[in-house]
């Protein structure tokens, strides 16, 4: 009996990452899928072997036009003792070298 593999990519930047995933295609089947966050991740699955039948791209979903930098607000910044000076990042996934 087969069960439909369906993952989720998120990171693809190690080699350790890029083997693993290699070692998978020859039991990927027609219904199988890997999801991908973005068009860039799913160039480099079918690059190393996928076929584009086996790799769906879904966004993560943060909408450009509602999340944009503002501009610094002050108020917010000494309630929160943030110095005018430093950077402040919000990150809704996580910060991984690529």
């Amino acid at each position: 009996m087969h069960f439909p593999i369906i993952g989720l990519v998120h990171n693809c930047a190690t080699r350790t990452t890029l083997t693993l995933l290699k070692s998978v295609i020859p039991y990927f089947m027609d219904e199988d899928v890997l999801i991908c966050p973005s068009q860039s991740t799913q160039k480099l699955l079918l690059k190393i072997g996928f076929k584009k039948e086996n790799t769906v791209v879904i966004p993560y979903g943060v909408d450009q036009n509602i999340f944009l930098p503002k501009p610094h607000n002050t108020a917010l910044r000494h309630r929160l003792n943030i110095p005018e000076d430093k950077v402040v990042l919000l990150c809704l996934t996580r910060i991984t070298p690529s």
